[in-house]
């Protein structure tokens, strides 16, 4: 598969962000298949948790890579389904475009609490360095935490604002 990425080499990137009362998305075209024509970009989001447990103004942060193919979109969220199309340097290029963006998220609504999860489990190792990444750009952002106990096969990391 020919796949083109649209990452510059330095990470100077464009983000894209979109918001309402309950939400924060960002979005940045990754990349693109010359002969099957897909479009391929990054896409994180910063929800609103309904759940009182939780507390007032808490959020999730979720992430994936998005690929459009003839108009239809295919969500990959997780790693392994990236492989054949995100191969050695792409694959750091697109983890470090995530930093950015969630960390982007993170200032710009500034919740008291963040959580993050596992959409599957148990979790590979190598995955975890990619949690571990994202982890310190939200503790980059002002917030402290880490891993919190897992649910059902699924990590969960849970953050708190340093200031509340």
């Amino acid at each position: 598969m020919p796949y083109v990425s649209d990452l510059p080499d330095d990470l100077a990137l464009t983000i894209n962000t979109l918001e309402n009362s309950s939400e924060a998305i960002a979005r940045v075209p990754i990349g693109r298949d010359l002969t099957t024509g897909t479009q391929y970009s990054i896409f994180v989001a910063l929800i609103s948790l309904v759940d009182e447990d939780f507390g007032e103004g808490a959020m999730e942060i979720i992430f994936e890579v998005v690929a459009i193919d003839a108009g239809n979109p295919i969500y990959h969220l997780d790693g392994r389904e990236t492989k054949t199309f995100l191969i050695g340097r792409e694959r750091t290029k697109v983890l470090d475009a995530i930093c950015q963006c969630v960390h982007l998220l993170v200032k710009l609504r500034e919740p008291p609490l963040v959580h993050m999860g596992t959409s599957s489990g148990p979790t590979p190792k190598k995955a975890l360095t990619k949690y571990n990444a994202v982890s310190r750009a939200i503790r980059d952002a002002g917030y402290t935490g880490g891993p919190a106990d897992r649910y059902d096969e699924l990590d969960i990391w849970m953050f708190i604002k340093d200031d509340c």
